[in-house]
């Protein structure tokens, strides 16, 4: 029941408050009155669109205040609307508030806390009805059907025990999905886990392997740079001579070239050394040299995937 409603800067209103007590109350009053702006008022407390064109002239803001004192059956069928907002219901009474702005946005709040529109409607659709309006008559509204007809057979206390329960019913199995879902995720997962398990058995992994696969890496590619470093020492020491080459500038020529490629192939060192110490290589030094190249640029080819 509406036990009072405050109207301020309304259209020809600029600020009223009624008092509404149980019974019957009419508004009597001659045309232009005012008595369709109370309704209007109402209408927009409840939820009806509204335009800036009910702002009264030179206002900024139009403003509708009610009051509501609820029954036993109304408290109980809000109590799932305003649960999840936050709000509880008190003194068995409940306040609405309707703001319409000329340039800021519309503003809706049930018990001092803002609220979307779709909320005050669905709200008001259980507090008022506006016969003849036709927009809030609840009774032709299907979903409210087997409310009626439950409040008519008393059966009030029966549906709310029976609402609780569905609720705690699909809560559980809601409760169930998510389990089944995880279940389903563990599985996933551990099929995951276990082929990148087989991946790393077949990789057959060494400790400390990364450093010599980097080792390896930039050995493999520095292996042209390699080849012809090894063909100009073998150039020098062995077809020097034949192209006229004195003996001191081609020892000269190897030393440069086998220092250089030390810098890229520690594994040289000790024949640069020897070198260096000016004794004579064997010929066919050149030989398993080129063939570990060329065994390096198949390695080369293969390096990416290891």
């Amino acid at each position: 029941m509406l036990v009072e409603l405050e109207i301020h800067n309304m259209a020809i209103i600029e600020s009223q408050r009624l008092g509404l007590g149980p019974g019957f109350t009419a508004l009597t009053g001659e045309t232009g009155a005012g008595k369709s702006m109370v309704v209007d008022a109402v209408a927009l407390l409840l939820g009806s669109r509204a335009s800036s064109d009910v702002i009264r002239t030179g206002c900024d803001q139009a403003t509708i205040e009610g009051v509501f004192s609820l029954a036993p059956g109304v408290a109980s069928a809000l109590a799932p609307l305003l649960t999840p907002l936050g709000l509880e219901i008190e003194n068995h009474e409940i306040a609405l508030r309707r703001d319409i702005s000329q340039q800021r946005r519309n503003a809706c709040r049930v018990n001092g806390y803002t609220t979307a529109l779709s909320t005050l409607e669905e709200i008001g659709s259980h507090l008022v009805d506006l016969h003849g309006q036709g927009a809030h008559l609840s009774l032709l509204q299907p979903r409210n059907h087997v409310r009626f007809v439950d409040r008519y057979g008393g059966l009030d206390a029966q549906r709310d025990a029976f609402a609780d329960g569905l609720r705690a019913l699909r809560r559980v199995r809601r409760e169930v999905l998510e389990l089944r879902r995880d279940e389903r995720e563990l599985a996933r997962r551990a099929d995951l886990l276990s082929y990148q398990i087989d991946e790393i058995r077949a990789a057959r992994l060494v400790e400390g392997e990364d450093e010599e696969l980097r080792e390896q890496a930039r050995l493999l590619g520095n292996a042209e740079k390699r080849m012809d470093l090894a063909a100009e020492v073998y150039g020098a020491l062995v077809e020097g001579e034949r192209r006229g080459a004195s003996v001191v500038d081609a020892l000269s020529d190897a030393i440069e070239s086998i220092t250089e490629l030390t810098a890229l192939d520690p594994t040289v060192t000790e024949t640069a050394e020897r070198l260096s110490g000016r004794s004579t290589p064997s010929r066919t030094r050149r030989e398993p040299y080129a063939t570990t190249e060329k065994a390096s640029s198949t390695t080369l080819r293969r390096w990416p995937r290891r």
